[in-house]
């Protein structure tokens, strides 16, 4: 089956390869001959430019070693790399030289007797000199050297965007250094200086020190921060302090700047305001201080900004809401943004919806996206901010824990260029004035509705009063209703032909 795919596929220009959890799946498959044979086929086609392995040592070695092997990839992506133990030979024959050596002549092995990374990335180095974007992140296993990057470094000339998010500690790096002497600093430092798109956060800044990211000037785009916890709040002692972004003031052509989980006081503010040309900033599960905020709100040229969770400092305990609204406050001055992501802030007892209201108004019909995710407390705020943001096309009210009243579904009915609204897991939903309020949305093209116990009966009948209303639904996602899955789920497929399910 693999090999049919691969094969009415002769023109890929990407290939992503995920272990199917199960008795046969992509990797298994792809220990036959025919499929190995398929894979290498695909792989030596001039379109191919791009590769993403998950889990790349679940993969059967003859085929990992055909990936390392690939010269003309432009992008590559090796992630959540766990288990070192492959096949010997898989880089040896990739490298077709002996096994590394450490400085007492033994072979530089993994601990389960397997490649090292440093081998691995040492294959890639050899053999795909023509990369241009490298994300080796997630990688818990790597044991990463600075001599094994270095040396990586100086074999991607080309190389213009690095992720390195959550390579781990580093070991033996005394060993690994005085195994091979020649290599220096300047050869990550000249890598640095040519990159236009970094990922870095606390582990992996053992591997790039503050002082050598402060080289990478010609910098557009950079992910930074503490230990990322998607979902779960980050101890202060796991946040980056603000001194490790001082080096944010060299690099004056950034464009995207995003941090996470970040303590940020009156050093990194003084350093973000001397960003003139940034339009895309986020802050993500972050201490704020007041000094950033206000460094923030003189970026004129912001068009994107995101702050998710966001805390602000104030010594001696919580934050007050005097501060929470001088922040927001302050962040009115941003005039020019599209897209307002505060998804979580109301894990701040003080936040309310209400207080954006400025914001807003001073963005007028210019924003196009507000993300709300959880914001949502009261009844009324939405019928306070809504009006002012009559130029929406995306919104978010995910997570919201109260019903909306009649004046927040007025609120809502007006948004007449609404595209995508977002009502995930917004109990209870899809009463009779909710229902009316979503069919004056006439532009809007997608709802997700997951989570949030729909029935047949109710899921038909919002179906059939978009349809009889003209509007243009064409995706409705209802992932979570267990009333509306399998069967019921194929059957209202067959009857809204139009809408995807």
């Amino acid at each position: 089956m693999i090999e049919d795919v691969l094969a009415a596929a002769p023109l890929l220009r990407r290939l992503e390869l995920r272990p199917m959890y199960a008795d046969t799946n992509i990797c298994s498959s792809a220990d036959s001959g025919a499929s190995t044979a398929a894979f290498r086929r695909l792989l030596d086609t001039s379109t191919l430019q791009g590769l993403s392995a998950l889990a790349f040592d679940s993969l059967p070695p003859a085929l990992a070693m055909s990936l390392v092997q690939h010269s003309n990839l432009r992008q590559l992506s090796i992630l959540e790399l766990r288990d070192v133990q492959w096949a010997p030979r898989l880089i040896d024959r990739a490298l077709d030289t002996a096994p590394s050596r450490g400085p007492s002549g033994r072979s530089i092995a993994s601990k389960g007797g397997g490649p090292t990374p440093q081998q691995l990335l040492a294959a890639i180095g050899s053999n795909m000199r023509q990369l241009r974007e490298l994300d080796i992140s997630r990688t818990e296993r790597m044991e990463l050297s600075p001599v094994a990057f270095g040396q990586l470094a100086a074999a991607l000339p080309q190389l213009t965007a690095l992720d390195v998010w959550g390579c781990p500690w580093l070991f033996n790096a005394a060993a690994e250094a005085a195994a091979a002497p020649d290599v220096s600093d300047e050869d990550v430092v000249t890598m640095l200086k040519q990159l236009r798109s970094l990922k870095v956060n606390r582990t992996s800044s053992r591997l790039l020190s503050v002082a050598a990211i402060s080289q990478a000037t010609a910098l557009t785009h950079l992910v930074a921060g503490g230990d990322w916890d998607a979902e779960r709040h980050v101890p202060q002692h796991r946040r980056v302090p603000s001194w490790h972004f001082s080096h944010l003031s060299s690099m004056q052509q950034l464009r995207s700047l995003q941090l996470r989980s970040c303590s940020l006081d009156s050093r990194a503010a003084a350093a973000v305001a001397q960003l003139t040309q940034l339009t895309s900033c986020g802050m993500y599960d972050s201490v704020l201080g007041l000094d950033m905020i206000a460094a923030l709100s003189n970026c004129g040229s912001l068009v994107e900004l995101k702050i998710r969770g966001m805390q602000c400092a104030l010594s001696g305990g919580l934050p007050a809401p005097a501060v929470i609204a001088a922040a927001w406050a302050h962040l009115s001055r941003l005039t020019a943004l599209e897209t307002l992501d505060v998804t979580g802030c109301s894990s701040n007892a003080e936040f309310d919806a209400g207080l954006l209201l400025p914001l807003v108004e001073a963005c007028g019909s210019r924003l196009r996206v507000l993300l709300l995710g959880a914001c949502v407390k009261q009844q009324g705020e939405l019928a306070e901010v809504l009006p002012a943001c009559t130029g929406l096309t995306a919104l978010d009210l995910s997570h919201s824990s109260c019903s909306f009243s009649a004046d927040d579904l007025s609120a809502l009915a007006g948004l007449s260029r609404l595209a995508k609204l977002q009502l995930h897991r917004c109990k209870p939903m899809l009463r009779d004035d909710v229902v009316a309020a979503l069919v004056q949305l006439r532009q809007l093209q997608q709802l997700d509705l997951r989570d949030n116990d729909l029935s047949l009966a109710g899921a038909r009948a919002l179906l059939v009063a978009l349809a009889g209303a003209g509007g243009q639904l064409n995706e409705l996602r209802m992932g979570g209703n267990f009333d509306v899955t399998g069967r019921a789920k194929v059957q209202l497929a067959r009857e809204f032909v139009h809408v995807a399910l």
